[in-house]
């Protein structure tokens, strides 16, 4: 079955060669293709984050949604027959909304750093037409990560008022993904958004409809959303609007020339500033990994390659045989 299934994904999703591998198909946003690599890290990311929930990424047909803010995101699937498993009705038969996360925010709800919400299929589902769509029910105050908020704290950095707009007001879209497993089989939605100021049924996303046939155990595609500007605009600004961002040299920036002193002569080099092992690398290096630690793989994606190069060298590091901006963007990505 497995291979019936990639084949159906390759000859009706139109996915470029390479981007179903390991049982998983990725639809490729126009915030910029990404390697099924990292798209298999990702997906295996929230399946994790679905069972440390509580939730069940074991059933016939599982719908993962993922986001990483504190507003109040909810999962919605249409059902042969019109019926709906949400948070209206979180549990029909054997198909259940087991993870419902920040309905109140992240202070006084269940509502982690990474926020998930899941459907799941125990038995076989029914034969017909589905509708998968993501709703923003209610914005809440998009706090930092507490792991961004310590480090800030101890640096004693505070949050610009470009990166409050950002978080804070609704005028801003809400970034997620959604994982979809059939039978084992995965598609990975990557880099979608609700649309800038929208709630409740003005803010739907359709993000996949499809017809299942369980006597063949397949999916035949209807529609599938892919990232609209919008979304990778937001997820640049977000980016770029952080300190750690801000902290960064400019690939093409040079130092100001210094007048030199009449008389003086220039200090000696220590042997960690000729090693490169000096304060100022040391600085450089945890820049670099703050900046990469509080960004997407959406954001990253969005910068030119010049600038990861030079993360890259912040970090002490290169890329060797990278060709393409997806490769570098794994690189960074990787355990430092």
């Amino acid at each position: 079955m497995g291979g019936i299934f990639g084949a159906l994904l390759l000859a009706q999703l139109c996915l470029q060669p390479g981007a179903v591998e390991d049982g998983l198909a990725v639809v490729h946003g126009k915030g910029g293709a990404r390697r099924p690599k990292g798209a298999l890290a990702l997906s295996k990311d929230i399946e994790r984050r679905v069972v440390e929930a509580g939730g069940n990424t074991q059933g016939v047909m599982v719908a993962s949604l993922s986001w990483q803010s504190a507003d109040d995101l909810d999962l919605h699937v249409l059902l042969p027959g019109g019926q709906e498993i949400s948070y209206k009705q979180k549990k029909l038969g054997s198909i259940e909304l087991d993870v419902d996360m920040c309905v109140q925010g992240r202070h006084s709800s269940k509502c982690t750093d990474r926020p998930v919400e899941n459907i799941v299929f125990d038995d076989e589902p029914a034969e017909g037409r589905y509708k998968i769509f993501v709703q923003n029910f209610n914005y809440h105050l998009n706090t930092l990560p507490e792991n961004m908020q310590v480090a800030r704290m101890q640096e004693g950095v505070k949050t610009s008022k470009e990166e409050r707009e950002l978080r804070l007001s609704q005028n801003r879209p809400v970034l997620f993904d959604l994982l979809l497993k059939v039978h084992g089989e995965k598609k990975l939605f990557q880099g979608l958004c609700t649309p800038t100021g929208k709630t409740l049924a003005s803010s739907d996303v359709l993000v996949m409809e499809f017809d299942y046939d369980p006597s063949q155990e397949r999916i035949t595609p209807i529609f599938e959303a892919t990232a609209a500007p919008e979304c990778t605009t937001y997820a640049e600004k977000l980016l770029l609007a952080g300190p750690e961002a801000r902290a960064l040299p400019r690939p093409d920036a040079r130092p100001a020339a210094v007048p030199k002193a009449a008389g003086a002569t220039r200090p000696k080099r220590s042997a960690s500033s000729k090693s490169g092992k000096g304060s100022k690398g040391a600085d450089a290096k945890h820049a670099a990994l703050q900046a990469i630690r509080g960004s997407t793989r959406e954001a990253l994606a969005t910068k030119p390659v010049s600038a990861l190069r030079a993360l890259l060298v912040d970090l002490g590091t290169s890329c060797k045989g990278c060709t393409e901006k997806s490769d570098f963007v794994e690189r960074l990505l990787a355990p430092q």
